[in-house]
């Protein structure tokens, strides 16, 4: 398939071929339906087929299955989707293992809808539970598997990659374990009649009839199988011998020592007619034997120092690990002859090898953790399979196709690799923008990736498992679910909004535009490097910070429960922080360079509310219940907050700091700056550190509303605002917190009778403060936002604002605008 660099470098001759098909197809073919189906029911069995044989307005339906195909759209606005998109399970039975591809300037009409969509990787199970020792053979993949773990213990299960179809292979009681696949038949070692001596079992895929392999009254365990043939370690003579190796060919039922020399042979591993396994006979340690049991002549693959364990063989190689150099490290071996050879020699662990032809696979300890990593052992060529957070362990090969269990998500997971297939994203935006809605993108390298101002229409999808959920784009993104990702969204500066973004390792990073309503909870980070307009997202109980070095218009969010800081770092000099609640954070906001932080409730932080901040003015906030500082180490003017109950000094500040109410804190009331015009009550260490009182501080009880539970509006008998009910109450007393801010300072949108002067505290100024005995006039209603023609400044539009427009509107004498000049 070409992409969008070879398209447009194709000639004429070549594009003429591929257009005029196209062109006559639309003659006739205009609003069609062209169904795929697999197995030849439909009109086409190949998605690419049907694709080119479509034009503008038409539909691709594509039936149930697993369509191994890359695709692209050719420029063509029309639809390809399942039979029933609004089906989840039409749309989880209908799967692209490909990748998906807009690279000719494809708009809304280009729309791919209702599949899912997997990529070249993916988790292999239908249901999430703790899987392990994962085997593949050809298309068909085995593991143990715990999802019935209260009813039947651990089980084995499968998936045919052909099909898509889950394989419940055995579900007995008791524990099953450690299987194996060759061609239609499946084996593992099975408790089920001894909860501590194991037996072997078998399944045939094609007849679905289990039998057992072996079921002595001893131990049988570790099984492998090629060509029919299963082996397996045996300790039926453990008084003599210890563990040794049996074989059984399943067509005749015959049964066959394939070692039995003194002390314990393990972990047997067989190719066409040869066995290998680990063997204890020198009594110092393990080396690696093997035998044709064919032939029946045993030799030694190698008894090197120290141990030699897990081997592993293919018809070219014997692989094996091994410990000469104090750790383990990995050998190998040509089966045509010559000396061994160095696979690996790290100073960190590699093990548990498997092999296939000659390519190894093994899980590799070299970054910190397991990971799997791959070496052609023809050509030295090594490949990192797998090096993600966690584990990433027991891998297996078959061909180009790996699996591995993967603990990436917590509990291990098992998941597949087809490494014939180069592109790392399940669906490509090349200078395009198509319509991608409600499809299941289940795929653990990208999932949709966009280049070239390509500004893809993104909603209701289910994006999970990949390394980056969303990337680029300057699409709208809405209403997906994007989960279990690493990053959920990437470098995208469209509208994202309405999307819950939950379990990702960053939900967004180094995204711009608006970020609008968005759920993002239990991701490592929640916002990373983002910037534009973040509006009333809600940010909670992710295990790093809420939002770390954003910046913008950051307003009306909840950020809540977050492991460190609910707003760290970043911003700049046009940054504002308004209107959130940030409570329960281990830190409130901390580091931030901003123009202005005003009106947020910043509460219940485990640490400081708000520390080592960079700003012009912090205003009208709630700092309340802060574990440490209300506010400590912040530049800029601090006017008009409300400082409660906080674990250490309400505020440490070298700025002016006014008409604040500071109250019930720790430490002291206040530490630093020019003060003036406070209210300080029972802060334990004092009311100042550091710097002399100002002017217009005044120590008395502000009287909040209901301390105790957070309602710090200020008591009055004229009036106060009830934020339940949303209506004016009269209080027995009045606070002197009213009218107590500095005289110089204007009521703002204080509402009448306000006295003419500011209200100390958070709600001082704005349109929720308390009424003023001292002020003439009637209660008006509470304007959170006053009108833009709203003159004379009573939030409300009325003839008196109409004169003043009239009146300024006049004073031109009607002349055109640019005739006034500023004043027109």
């Amino acid at each position: 398939m070409p992409d969008g660099v070879q398209f447009r470098h194709m000639n004429i001759l070549s594009m003429k071929s591929v257009l005029i098909p196209f062109i006559l197809s639309g003659i006739c073919g205009y609003g069609a339906v062209l169904t795929v189906a697999g197995d030849g029911t439909g009109d086409y069995t190949s998605i690419q087929d049907a694709i080119f044989a479509a034009w503008h307005g038409d539909r691709v339906e594509i039936r149930p299955g697993v369509y191994r195909e890359d695709f692209w759209y050719g420029g063509r606005g029309i639809t390809v989707a399942s039979t029933n998109p609004a089906d989840p399970n039409v749309v989880a039975a209908t799967v692209i293992e490909g990748t998906v591809t807009f690279n000719l300037s494809e708009a809304a009409s280009s729309v791919l809808e209702g599949v899912t969509v997997r990529g070249r990787s993916y988790p292999l199970a239908d249901v999430q539970s703790e899987q392990g020792m994962p085997k593949i053979h050809g298309d068909i993949v085995v593991w143990a598997d715990k999802r019935n773990y209260d009813q039947t213990d651990v089980d084995i299960y499968g998936l045919n990659l052909v099909t898509g179809a889950e394989l419940a292979i055995c579900t007995a009681a008791g524990i099953q374990n450690r299987p194996a696949v060759w061609g239609d038949v499946v084996v593992w070692q099975d408790y089920r009649n001894d909860p501590n001596l194991a037996d072997v079992y078998g399944l045939n895929l094609t007849t679905m009839e289990e039998f057992a392999v072996s079921s002595g009254a001893w131990d049988e365990s570790g099984p492998a199988i090629c060509n029919g043939v299963v082996v397996w370690q045996d300790n039926r003579a453990a008084a003599s011998t210890g563990y040794d190796i049996y074989g059984k060919t399943l067509a005749s039922g015959e049964e066959f020592i394939v070692n039995n020399a003194n002390r314990d042979q393990l972990n047997p591993a067989i190719s066409g007619v040869v066995v290998v396994w680990q063997d204890y006979r020198s009594g110092s340690n393990y080396d690696i034997y093997g035998r044709n049991f064919q032939l029946g002549s045993n030799f030694v693959v190698s008894n090197a120092t120290k141990n030699q364990i897990n081997p592993a063989i293919s018809e070219q190689y014997y692989i094996w690990q091994d410990y000469r150099g104090g750790n383990a490290d990995l050998y190998a071996k040509s089966r045509s002859g010559g000396a061994e050879f160095v696979v690996s020699t790290l100073t960190s662990e590699q093990s548990n090898p498997s092999i296939d032809g000659a390519v190894a696979v093994w899980e590799d300890y070299r970054n910190g953790n397991y990971d799997i990593y791959s070496k052609n052992l023809s050509t030295s060529v090594e490949t990192a399979i797998c090096k993600d957070v966690n584990m990433q362990q027991r891998a297996a090969v078959s061909g180009q196709r790996f699996v591995w269990a993967d603990s990436r998500w917590g509990q291990a997971t098992v998941v597949y690799l087809d490494l014939s297939r180069s592109t790392t994203n399940a669906i490509v935006c090349s200078g395009a923008s198509p319509t991608i809605r409600g499809n299941l993108i289940l795929t653990l390298d990208n999932g949709i990736h966009s280049d070239y101002n390509a500004a893809p229409e993104i909603y209701s999808n289910t994006i999970v498992y990949a390394e980056t959920g969303i990337s680029s784009g300057a699409g709208s993104i809405e209403a997906n679910l994007i989960q279990l990702n690493g990053v959920g969204i990437s470098n995208c500066s469209g509208t994202i909004q309405t999307n819950l973004l939950a379990q990702n390792n960053t939900a967004l990073s180094g995204c711009s535009g608006t970020i609008w309503g968005n759920t993002i909870s239990y991701n490592t980070t929640g916002m990373k490097s983002c910037s534009g307009q973040i509006l009333d997202n809600s940010v909670f109980y992710n295990a790093g910070y809420g939002l770390n070095q954003c910046r913008g218009r950051i307003e009306d969010n909840r950020i809540m429960n977050n492991g460190l800081a609910g707003v760290s770092g970043g911003g700049d000099a046009e940054t504002v922080v308004k209107g959130n609640f940030i409570g329960q954070n281990a830190a409130g906001i901390a580091g931030l360079t901003a123009e202005a932080i005003r009106e947020n409730v910043i509460t219940l932080n485990n640490g400081d509310g708000l520390s080592t901040c960079t700003t012009q003015g912090i205003t009208h906030n709630i700092l309340s219940q802060n574990a440490g500082y209300g506010m400590t180490g912040c530049t800029g003017a601090v006017t008009n907050n409300t400082v409660v109950s906080n674990g250490n000094t309400g505020i440490q500040s070298s700025a002016a700091i006014k008409n604040n109410i500071v109250a019930d804190n720790a430490g002291y009331g206040i530490e630093g700056g020019q003060i003036a015009y406070n209210c300080l009550w029972q802060n334990t260490s004092g009311m100042y550190s550091g710097s002399a009182p100002g002017a217009g501080n005044i120590a008395v009880d502000p009287l909040f509303a209901d301390k105790d539970n957070g309602d710090y509006h200020l008591k009055s008998a004229v009036g106060r605002w009830h934020p339940d009910t949303e209506a004016w109450v009269v209080d027995t007393q009045t606070s002197l917190c009213i009218d107590g801010g500095d005289p110089a300072d204007a009521a703002g949108l204080e509402p009448n009778p306000n006295g003419g002067r500011v209200n100390m505290g958070a709600f001082g100024g704005a349109s929720q403060a308390s009424l003023s005995p001292s002020g003439n006039g009637t209660i008006t209603p509470v304007c959170t936002n006053r009108p833009t023609m709203d003159f004379d400044g009573d939030c409300i539009v009325g003839l008196a604002d109409f004169a003043a427009f009239a009146a300024q509107w006049l004073s031109c004498g009607l002349e055109p605008a640019e005739a006034c000049g500023s004043g027109g």
